[in-house]
């Protein structure tokens, strides 16, 4: 137990389970969501990494919201239930495409930020008006465009 906020996501599970790590092992997302602690981001990511399971998908991620939709070409971010149907369609892979949107997406924000040198709207570094603005969709609600001066 972690003092003052009770037992580990480990220990938790390993409760609930009984100790019986086939029991883990074979679980779905609902028999892991019934865990105190354990909510459907945590569920789906625990499902696709600790279990390895290759049609995993964690539908309420936002990387895979934003990156899903950019791919099929569906608007800025989709909904946790846009994202669970859009991906019906990469199904008994979509663990695999999930890796795949996040690579995406994980390169899409290393790109400058529009007039910067900086991956990070609260660092900007030196102006750089020849760099490719980031897309509408990454770009921080606080920082100006340039069009809209």
């Amino acid at each position: 137990d972690v003092p003052g906020i009770g037992p580990t996501r480990r220990k938790a599970l390993l409760t609930h389970f009984n100790g019986d790590i086939d029991a883990i092992r074979r679980a779905s997302v609902d028999e892991l969501l019934a865990v105190p602690g354990i909510g459907p981001w945590t569920a789906d990511i625990y499902v696709m990494f600790c279990l390895g399971r290759a049609d995993g998908w964690a539908s309420g991620d936002l990387a895979l919201q934003v990156g899903a939709a950019r791919a099929l070409g569906l608007g800025e971010r989709l909904t946790v239930t846009e994202a669970e149907n859009a991906a019906q369609r990469w199904s008994p892979w979509r663990g695999v495409a999930a890796r795949l949107i996040w690579a995406d997406y994980a390169h899409l924000r290393a790109q400058p930020f529009a007039g910067t040198t900086s991956t990070s709207p609260l660092r900007p570094t030196a102006s750089a008006a020849a760099r490719p603005k980031a897309p509408s969709r990454l770009r921080k609600a606080s920082q100006p465009r340039k069009d809209r001066t």
